[in-house]
């Protein structure tokens, strides 16, 4: 795998781990709490919608298909890894403030697939 797809991954999944352990570990009912996930969540939704943009280049640059398909499934698996595992420890709906980030890296992960033929 090229090192800027694995740089992207590694992005990925700091963000969003980032995102779970505010949610896991700050306690979602405080306003400071919330407000910071949100941010959290602004600037993850912020690197994504930048990284959308740019993915064909990136993707084009990636040597065989192969390659591709490898960073797709790792991309999917990082994705899914963060949707079953983001909840608030004290039961606090956080729902509404995950939602941008399901929205973009799902249109991420279709642009993806678009570009790739996958």
């Amino acid at each position: 795998m090229t090192a800027s797809l694995q740089k992207i991954l590694n992005e990925i999944n700091s963000r969003l781990a980032g995102v779970n352990v505010l949610a896991r570990y700050s306690g979602c009912s405080t306003e400071t709490a919330m407000l910071e996930l949100d941010d959290t969540v602004e600037k993850y939704c912020g690197y994504v919608l930048d990284l959308n943009r740019a993915i064909s280049s990136i993707l084009n640059d990636a040597s065989s298909f192969q390659e591709k398909l490898i960073w797709y499934n790792n991309l999917i698996s990082i994705y899914n890894h963060f949707v079953a595992k983001t909840e608030c420890f004290d039961g606090t709906s956080i729902e509404e403030v995950l939602r941008p980030i399901f929205y973009v890296t799902e249109d991420f992960i279709d642009n993806i697939k678009s570009i790739t033929k996958l």
